[in-house]
């Protein structure tokens, strides 16, 4: 476990205050998550340094970079294992906050992490789609935030929704999103883009938040039936298309052709591609674990 002096010396250097009483709740939040992991999976980030710094430092930092206000509602889509909304709650006591999943394995972890937290919050097993035309939760909230749930177009029409005429929906993504093709869903959905947030995660992982206000009513057709997030008709229709091909080649000769040797050569360079890029990716991952740890190391 990391000592107090090293989560204090991590949370000032990245802005945040810290205090005795937060570290022992991120100490029972931890050990709880790490128990309860076992035998469900919440997260593939199980080491201490880790967990503290893109999990709870990164909830965390949403209080730091969007303008969430005194005794604020604040809704969380998808919240999993409770990033962002529970850190927060523990970091800003004032917030009231409402825990959103569709896996009811995840709602009774967390009914059981708040109990032991002492923490009050609402947990809701639902999907988003659904929730957010329940006049219960319908435009009532001053914040929702979401965490890497979703592309921001599908994500904008999960959340809008749920926030009330001039509350922000605030999105935490990684470096690899723009906001650029959301542009339409946002403003169907009756928002404006508010701020694009880059930053450092401790000075190692890029990261970006999104914040879009709302300012009109999101219309009440929105958001549509549940669908899988990232289907589409063209989507069906291509995959269809692929299947039918498959089934009428099989009659076909056996011979490969010109065209199929080439696909194939084709399909082998990409497979080599993505390995690469998966090997790249995984040296980063130990690159960033060490650089995490080395951090907590000199302190």
């Amino acid at each position: 476990m990391v000592s107090f002096k090293q989560c204090e010396e991590l949370f000032v250097e990245n802005g945040l205050e810290y205090s005795e009483k937060l570290h022992e709740k991120l100490c029972i939040y931890y050990e709880f998550l790490i128990e309860y992991n076992k035998k469900v999976n919440l997260t593939a980030i199980t080491e201490c340094e880790e967990v503290w710094v893109k999990h709870f430092l990164d909830s965390i930092l949403l209080s730091k970079y969007a303008k969430i206000p005194e005794k604020a509602s604040l809704i969380d889509v998808g919240t999993g294992a409770g990033f962002p909304s529970v850190p927060l709650k523990l970091y800003r006591e004032d917030i009231s906050i409402t825990l959103l999943d569709s896996l009811n394995k995840r709602i009774k972890f967390l009914d059981e992490l708040c109990e032991r937290l002492g923490i009050k919050v609402i947990t809701v097993h639902s999907r988003a789609e659904d929730a957010a035309k329940n006049v219960m939760y319908r435009e009532k909230f001053d914040v929702a935030t979401a965490r890497a749930v979703a592309a921001m177009p599908v994500l904008c029409e999960y959340c809008m929704g749920f926030v009330k005429k001039g509350g922000i929906f605030a999105a935490l993504k990684g470096p690899g999103e723009s906001i650029k093709n959301a542009g339409n869903a946002i403003k169907t959905m009756g928002g404006k883009v508010s701020d694009e947030i880059n930053y450092k995660l401790n000075g190692f992982e890029q990261r970006k938040l999104f914040i879009v206000e709302k300012i009109s009513q999101t219309s009440l057709k929105y958001p549509r039936n549940s669908s899988p997030p990232n289907s589409s008709p063209s989507g069906r229709l291509r995959q269809k298309s692929f299947l039918n091909s498959s089934r009428n080649s099989s009659h076909k000769s056996t011979l490969p052709s010109r065209t199929s040797t080439m696909r194939a050569r084709s399909m082998a360079h990409s497979a080599a591609g993505i390995v690469t890029t998966g090997m790249q990716q995984a040296r980063n991952s130990r690159f960033r674990r060490m650089s995490f740890h080395a951090w907590f190391q000199n302190r």
